[in-house]
Formats: structure tokens, C-alpha cells, sequence
């Protein structure tokens, strides 16, 4: 088919704006695969152990001391997800807390600061907003889980989702993952 002359320029500039736009769909470049052992935990709990109830909402709602590190053999420029997710809430997960464009290895002291992006949580806040499973539930499982992301070539700004960010929860394994428990009294 054979475009008329008069029509080129805008098509090519609306073809152009749509590359550049991304779609709304997620604006980094994805999760990449990264073999090797890479690491997370906090001092504030045990993996598979409660977790204190000064970092949940019926405490001060302060995100704990996390410790992270990917493999030493992940490509260099990649960046850093945290992703803190309650496993047992209904639906595909709750997401507690989403750090990005974090180094490869490093740490957030208990309560922050957080020197790289927060996204928006499930609760609609920006940044860490603790356990708060309904009273009456059985303990859920907080996972704090940990993935490479590939540098994208425009900046993502803080406050993305995890749908933004990552199109979702992840299905694919995390480098590493780090499990807390915690039920209300």
C-alpha cells in the first residue's frame, strides 16, 4: 500500500511518539536472568521467622534492616529490585514494598533511609507500609524477594507499581528471597 505523500510525515511522527511512549506497559527493560548465588536476609528476624511487631501496623510501621547482594558473575549495570510481598493475601500477592534501581549489593538500615526509588505499594503509599494481615488469619508469609533489573534507556521515576515496573508480581525465581512471618493479635 502506497501512502500518500501529504500523510508521511505525521504517520512517521506518530510511529515515533509510539516507540518513545512505551505503550503503559512496564518502563524498564525487564527482569534479567542471573545465575549464581546472590543473597538477602535482615537482622531484625530470622528467614522463616516472625517478625517483630515494631515493623508491622500495629507498631511503628518501619521497614526492617535489609542486607542484599546478586552473584558476583551478574552483569555489570544492572540494577537492584526489592520486593516485599505478602504471599498469603487474596489475589496474585500484596506488595508491602518495591526498592529499584538499587546497586548489586547493599543495604537499607532499619526504618531507611532508602537512597534509591520506592515504588507505590498495595496500600497506595509510597515506599514501606509493614504487615497487616486481617485479625483472625492464620500468620502470612511476607517475602522479601530480590531481582535483577536491565538499566533502561529512560530514566523510571520513583513511585512506579509493580505492575508499572515489573508488568506484576514476578513469576520467575528471585536471585534470592528472604521469609517473614507475622499474625495481629
Amino acid at each position: 500500500m502506497t501512502v500518500p505523500r501529504r500523510l508521511r510525515a505525521p504517520l512517521a511522527l506518530m510511529a515515533l511518539l509510539a516507540a518513545c511512549s512505551g505503550g503503559g506497559g512496564p518502563t524498564s527493560t525487564g527482569l534479567e536472568s542471573v545465575t549464581g548465588p546472590g543473597s538477602i536476609s535482615s537482622a531484625a528476624f530470622p528467614d522463616g521467622g516472625p517478625i517483630p511487631a515494631k515493623f508491622t501496623c500495629d507498631g511503628a510501621n518501619v521497614s526492617p534492616p535489609i542486607r542484599w547482594q546478586t552473584p558476583d558473575a551478574a552483569s555489570p549495570g544492572l540494577h537492584s529490585v526489592l520486593l516485599m510481598v505478602d504471599v498469603d493475601a487474596p489475589g496474585d500477592g500484596f506488595v508491602h514494598w518495591l526498592v529499584y534501581h538499587a546497586p548489586g549489593s547493599g543495604s537499607i538500615p532499619e526504618g531507611g533511609p532508602v537512597p534509591w526509588n520506592e515504588g507505590t505499594n498495595s496500600f497506595g503509599n509510597a515506599g514501606y507500609s509493614g504487615p497487616c494481615p486481617p485479625k483472625g488469619d492464620h500468620p502470612h508469609r511476607y517475602r522479601f524477594r530480590l531481582y535483577a533489573l536491565a538499566p533502561s534507556h529512560t530514566p523510571v521515576p520513583a513511585g512506579e507499581t509493580a505492575d508499572q515496573l515489573l508488568g506484576g508480581i514476578p513469576s520467575q525465581a528471585p536471585i534470592a528471597e528472604w521469609t517473614g512471618t507475622y499474625a495481629r493479635p
